[in-house]
């Protein structure tokens, strides 16, 4: 990510911020003088009442200007903040699936939420400090050098010796901050792959093995946290040392130039003022380069998740406008009485199509060829890792093929527009896939335009109307994490309602109906009946007894199509097909 970019979206409060603490700094650096023309009033017998009210102007000055810059920098560093996240997210989800598939989830999460956060240190708190530090160092450092040259050399020579030793400093907390970001990193993805696991973790009582893990990743993280802290703790008291010295210095030596005449004693007090207000911004500037550096190295990680590899929208948002259709009553619609007869045209076609996952061998697909209907219920069957899957994937172009074609209505999929091409399929994961929010929001996800009354049809239409009107704020009822507050079956039929509002051209259902009980079943089984009748439909099938209708179904072996044909002429032809009819049937799955 590249700073200058970043904090010129918010350089007009930064420049304002900014200003206003270099005149608060300003009005400081007058003080001392003012006390100075102050003691030789008082000394001299004068009235000192101008005097005053200056230091009085200028303290309130100070205090204000101070305050009202402060608000102004960290204003702009949250609007940097969520700038930067709104931006890494936009990759994010713009991703291509590949791409993210190959980095850690938790290692993703620390980067767009710490990582982020020390962009305001990085980009508007530390700037503002180092200014005013700057400005405050180089001003009590000039006046010092006009109230009396030896000594401010010897000041001077004095705090450079440790400054110097400080810079070494600096530089080390950056690398110690670098590797402190990662143990941080990869604690997070250890709490996060343990909480999306928990269930599973008590089930094999294996709660103090993860308590172990996660416990030595803290350990790590601390470790590297401590070394930043050592490291850091270091620089006050270096520039103290310096600072306390030449103060020493300067008191014991001063006096003697006073005693013989060489400075005046208000000159003294002023000099003296002024090198005690030369530690604060010595320390801070160090302190901000230091912060500066780490969120540097924060800054870093985050810019790394530029190199992403995105997917190719044709503007900003990834939505068709036919999106926003108003869905019809799926509720009203009469079931099909059969949709055995295979409609004519041809919606999608896949050409030898092959594909290997990076990091394996064997490819998940090798020369497929198959086509699905512009209508009808396709079913795609066959054992595990035969690359069912991999079809839908390829489909919605998660993935591009390594070989071969896909084509739809004929035409390459690769040369359609992404958003065009998805806003056309409406899909249905194995888990539903739901998130935290409430009913209305899972259920319109990727459709905004969507009435009331048309949620309420589609939820008609799965038979989930009665349970969310049962739910104490109805559509507005806010679920929990991955749709807890709903059991399986409602959960997926609440993820088919929302694929069904999109109105699709091809609804592809990954085992749809796996966790329904029966008579849900038998109604989802009516609703994609109906469907079937104007769409293609397509489902990945373990449960064989919710496909035996379809118009096609298609047997996979090994990334390829080893048989397509209806329920009865497979079991008559296909040898495979048959033996998973049979093995389904006399061992039948548990809970049905």
């Amino acid at each position: 990510m590249r700073l200058r970019f970043l904090a010129a979206q918010q350089g007009g409060l930064l420049s304002a911020g900014i200003l206003l603490s270099l005149v608060g700094t300003i009005a400081m650096l007058v003080q001392p003088l003012l006390v100075a023309a102050l003691i030789s009033a008082l000394v001299g017998g004068e009235s000192a009442a101008a005097e005053i009210t200056t230091l009085v102007v200028l303290f309130t000055a100070d205090v204000i200007c101070g305050a009202v810059g402060g608000y102004l920098v960290a204003r702009a560093g949250e609007n940097i903040v969520l700038d930067l996240r709104v931006l890494v997210m936009r990759r994010i989800l713009r991703a291509k699936i590949p791409a993210l598939a190959s980095r850690d989830r938790g290692d993703l999460f620390t980067r767009v939420s710490a990582d982020t956060s020390l962009a305001r240190v990085a980009l508007s708190s530390s700037v503002s400090q180092l200014a005013t530090s700057v400005l405050s160092v180089v001003g009590c450092l000039a006046l010092m050098f006009v109230l009396d040259l030896w000594l401010a050399l010897l000041s001077v020579a004095t705090v450079a010796v440790t400054s110097i030793a400080c810079v070494g400093l600096v530089k080390a907390i950056r690398r110690s901050a670098v590797e402190n970001r990662q143990h941080n990193s990869d604690f997070g993805s250890v709490v996060l792959s343990q909480l999306s696991n928990v269930e599973t973790i008590k089930a094999l009582q294996a709660e103090g093995d993860e308590l172990d893990r996660s416990t030595a990743q803290a350990t790590r993280a601390r470790g590297s946290g401590l070394k930043v802290a050592r490291i850091a703790a270091l620089l006050t008291p270096a520039m103290n040392v310096g600072t306390q010295l030449a103060l020493a210095l300067v008191i014991i030596v001063g006096a003697a130039r006073a005693g013989q005449g060489l400075m005046s004693m208000d000159a003294l007090v002023a000099f003296i003022l002024y090198v005690l207000y030369l530690v604060s911004p010595l320390v801070v500037a160090l302190m901000s380069v230091s912060q500066f550096q780490q969120g540097r190295a924060a800054l870093d990680r985050v810019g790394e998740l530029n190199q992403i590899e995105a997917e190719g929208f044709r503007d900003e948002s990834p939505r068709g406008e036919h999106l926003v259709r108003s869905p019809v009553a799926l509720a009203a619609a009469e079931p099909a009485d059969s949709v055995t007869v295979a409609p004519a045209g041809e919606l999608v076609r896949f050409d030898g199509v092959g594909l290997t996952y990076a990091g394996r061998e064997e490819p998940a697909l090798r020369g497929l060829d198959l086509m699905l209907p512009v209508r009808g219920l396709s079913a795609i069957v066959g054992p595990s890792g035969a690359g069912k899957s991999t079809v839908f994937k390829l489909l919605e172009r998660f993935y591009d093929a390594d070989e071969g074609t896909v084509y739809w209505k004929g035409e390459d999929i690769r040369s359609l527009a992404l958003e065009d091409l998805r806003a056309r399929i409406g899909f249905v994961s194995q888990d539903g896939s739901l998130t935290r929010g409430s009913v209305w929001e899972n259920l319109t996800l990727g459709a905004p335009g969507t009435s009331r009354a048309a949620a309420w049809d589609v939820l008609g239409a799965v038979g989930l109307d009665d349970t969310v009107r049962s739910l104490p704020q109805g559509l507005d009822h806010v679920l929990g994490e991955e749709g807890s507050g709903l059991s399986g079956g409602q959960r997926q039929r609440l993820a088919l309602a929302r694929a069904l509002l999109r109105q699709p051209e091809v609804l592809l259902l990954d085992e749809a109906t796996a966790h329904l009980d029966s008579d849900s079943e038998a109604r989802i089984s009516t609703v994609i009946a109906s469907l079937a009748r104007s769409m293609q439909v397509v489902m990945i099938a373990h449960r064989l007894s919710t496909v035996v209708g379809a118009a096609q179904i298609l047997v996979l072996e090994d990334g390829r199509v080893t048989g397509t044909g209806r329920h009865g002429d497979l079991m008559q032809d296909h040898e495979t097909y048959r033996r998973l009819v049979s093995q389904q049937f006399e061992q039948p799955v548990a809970g049905r």
